[in-house]
């Protein structure tokens, strides 16, 4: 097939959203929405003005954005992704993002499934740019700005059957970490804070291999086309990290209620929404702490940014989020209109006191 060049491609894009305006202003009474709309062999689909995961509405917006992405590629579509109206985006969302669209690649073993645009601003290009979004669509392969961040790493957590990929997925979790203290934190971590850092960052992994894909009868195809994968985004802003990990498997609020100790956590917390099942597992992980003198899972991720001044830990499971922060010593959970399609970690470090 004839490769379309830009020109081209802008064209349609131009006509096709003249003509989405139309029709989408008769089915809303006037109201502006724009609408999927095919352009030559793809289907266009417009991306939000926000790609962001803490407002209800945007969060919302974005989820759903997603849902069409994959509903028209398991109809054996060609998308064309149009971010020409999205304006601001935050590392939570990009890294969602990335995460299907290597998926969806993987899936369906074509790299070529996706295309997309330009964004509507100089700084979500940028954030495109350095993140990978542009390698993995090949839209523009250029390096990225290593000293602010490397681009989103994907591996298998847990056992595989190829000893390669099981040595890679180490070697890459030590190339995040020795970036993460060399490079952000500019070789100035104190020992303490490295201890915390390979505590929280491992035994998030070790829960993607160990949990996140438990029913592995309900995750067969799943894993049999890219494995137990998890996605790795670390990123600084001014003085402040952002390290995320995000994963599709079925999720705390899921696999909580399998465990052996969860009649004792509905006696004592009495869980309903998934927001509340969250909370609860970091409660009972705190407590076991305290009682057995170490951390195993959800703890060692929070104790990371409990001394740090600025610091908040957030975790998406399910159709809930947990929040902590640290300045305030404040927890908050929050109910969600649609699931996030697994488990996202993001921590919020302040590198201020790094010594």
């Amino acid at each position: 097939m004839k490769r379309l060049t830009e020109e081209q491609i802008e064209h349609s894009l131009i006509r096709a959203r003249k003509i989405a305006k139309r029709e989408s202003r008769k089915l809303s009474g006037g109201r502006r929405m724009l609408q999927p709309m095919r352009v030559f062999s793809r289907v266009r689909i417009p991306a939000p003005a926000s790609l962001d995961l803490f407002n209800t509405k945007n969060y919302k917006l974005f989820i759903e954005f997603i849902t069409l992405i994959r509903d028209y590629i398991n109809d054996g579509e060609k998308i064309l992704i149009d971010f020409r109206n999205t304006k601001s985006l935050k590392a939570c969302a990009v890294i969602v993002l990335y995460a299907h669209i290597d998926f969806l690649q993987r899936q369906t073993k074509d790299k070529n499934i996706i295309s997309i645009t330009t964004c509507g601003s100089p700084r979500a290009n940028n954030w495109f740019k350095i993140c990978g979004i542009w390698g993995i669509t090949g839209f523009q392969r250029i390096a990225a700005d290593k000293l602010n961040s490397m681009e989103i790493v994907s591996a298998v957590a847990g056992k595989t059957r190829d000893d390669h990929e099981s040595a890679e997925a180490r070697q890459k979790i030590k190339n995040i970490l020795r970036y993460i203290k060399d490079t952000i934190y500019e070789g100035k971590i104190s020992a303490s804070d490295g201890v915390k850092l390979y505590a929280a960052l491992t035994e998030s992994i070790s829960n993607v291999g160990l949990h996140a894909y438990s029913n592995e009868e309900q995750f067969s195809e799943f894993i049999e086309d890219i494995g137990k994968r998890w996605w790795i985004l670390a990123h600084k802003v001014e003085e402040q990290l952002f390290l995320m990990v995000y994963d599709m498997g079925e999720g705390i609020p899921v696999t909580l209620v399998k465990k052996d100790f969860f009649t004792f956590i509905a006696q004592i917390f009495n869980p309903k929404t998934d927001s509340d099942k969250i909370f609860a597992a970091v409660q009972y992980g705190e407590t076991r702490m305290n009682s057995q003198k170490h951390g195993k899972g959800l703890p060692d991720m929070k104790r990371y940014v409990v001394d740090n001044p600025e610091g908040q830990l957030h975790i998406f499971s399910g159709m809930g989020r947990y929040s902590y922060d640290a300045e305030n010593n404040v927890e908050d959970k929050f109910d969600l209109p649609y699931s996030i399609g697994g488990t996202l970690i993001q921590w919020n470090v302040s590198l201020r006191g790094a010594e």
